[in-house]
């Protein structure tokens, strides 16, 4: 009895350390913007990173893909400093990126595997539901930024930047619904924060996260009907990367004029975005193998100006090269497009292993999502990108945990 005491209150302090751990890695957008406590956020943020590294470091064997991610922002900090940029900027991003990712590994560690994972999806919850209630008492914004000339940001900040949030939580939620045992609350959860998620975005009519939600909504509702062989990562990667180079090099979305500007009330050139990707292409040709490095908004600003024929996305809309491929390419050249090909390639490995099981179908489906989203968008602040290819690449280790973990789910919920 004194041992199932102690055994319940272990698991308890993990679950209240791993929340507030949560808390410290997952900062809302809006944080700098409309409070004074961002240095201090910072500082317990630092913190927190340092005592998962250590703690990483301590239990862990660094496993490929923590080294190929460290090894991605490293070579980034790396070039940042040799071109004189913002290196603070990623150098925080950096810290907090890495030891998410470090943190999930950690969690495997635990008894219950589920421990970090219901940590995350509870704080990624909590936030949508308060930036949802935001929107309802500020509809017409809270504060503005540099990068926007409106009012348009709420908790979770721009309305495009929200899915970094919505996404995964949904993803996660899903995920966890699947590897446990389906108890009624679980259902009532998952479908709490799916209406909440697609409200906040029709509320927002960002087009790009409607499609997204969309490709991750549809596609879990037939899972189970559709042929694997077909409906994988490994396919899912190379639609993707076949999509980026059709739309952003061979710009085929003049044949789907009518879903852009008819149904999503885009212009033909998604926004001005095919003007930023000449420019970006430009820049890349001029250094294809290093990059630049992460600069900062106002230098890169400078650097975009001379894009024709607009002038409102001369400033405001070319922060970064609005498509992953070709901001990583921007940033770090072939060299760093190569390492972050191959963190896809080792997450899409263990996938394709376990593609039968619906664990491995929703995380496939949720980075696929989050893929499409990023061949218009760069999606700078995207905490839980890197952290899903980690779950992606560990997928084994929790298709063979037990529903031992359903108290511990419970009292985090």
């Amino acid at each position: 009895m004194y041992m199932s005491y102690k055994k319940k209150n272990t698991e308890l302090i993990q679950v209240i350390l791993c929340f507030f751990a949560s808390l410290f890695l997952l900062e809302p957008t809006c944080l700098p913007y409309v409070t004074s406590i961002e240095k201090f956020y910072n500082v317990i943020s630092i913190a927190v990173c340092a005592a998962i590294l250590l703690l990483y470091l301590w239990y862990n064997k660094i496993s490929r893909i923590i080294l190929l991610i460290s090894i991605y922002y490293f070579y980034q900090i790396a070039m940042t400093w040799y071109n004189s940029g913002n290196l603070k900027g990623i150098l925080l991003l950096s810290i907090k990126f890495i030891a998410i990712c470090m943190f999930i590994e950690i969690g495997l560690n635990l008894k219950n595997k589920f421990i970090v994972i219901n940590s995350l999806m509870t704080v990624l919850e909590i936030y949508i539901y308060i930036n949802l209630l935001t929107i309802l008492i500020y509809p017409n914004g809270m504060y503005v930024t540099v990068s926007t000339d409106n009012a348009n940001n709420w908790f979770l900040g721009y309305k495009n930047q929200m899915i970094n949030f919505i996404l995964p939580a949904i993803g996660l939620c899903l995920f966890n619904y699947y590897c446990n045992d389906k108890f009624a609350y679980k259902k009532l959860r998952t479908g709490c924060i799916l209406v909440c998620g697609c409200l906040t975005t029709i509320l927002m009519w960002s087009g790009a996260s409607l499609v997204l939600l969309a490709i991750l909504i549809v596609y879990v509702l037939l899972a189970k009907k559709l042929p694997t062989k077909i409906f994988n990562f490994r396919n899912f990667l190379i639609v993707n990367i076949i999509l980026t180079v059709s739309i952003v090099l061979f710009r085929i979305q003049n044949i789907f004029s009518f879903l852009i500007v008819d149904i999503l009330h885009k212009d033909i050139t998604l926004t001005g975005r095919i003007y930023i990707w000449d420019k970006v292409l430009k820049y890349i040709y001029e250094r294809p193998l290093v990059g630049y490095g992460v600069e900062s908004y106002s230098y890169r600003c400078i650097k975009m100006r001379s894009i024709a024929p607009l002038t409102y996305y001369d400033y405001y809309g070319a922060l970064h090269g609005h498509c992953r491929f070709l901001e990583v390419m921007y940033r770090g050249g072939i060299i760093l497009l190569i390492i972050y090909l191959l963190i896809l390639i080792y997450s899409c490995r263990d996938l394709m292993r376990h593609k039968n099981s619906m664990q491995a179908k929703i995380i496939s489906i949720t980075i696929f999502a989050y893929l499409t989203g990023m061949i218009t968008e760069w999606y700078d602040y995207s905490p839980m990108f890197f952290a899903l290819l980690v779950l992606g690449y560990n997928i084994q280790r929790f298709l063979n945990e037990s529903s031992k973990s359903k108290e511990v789910t419970e009292r985090v919920s």
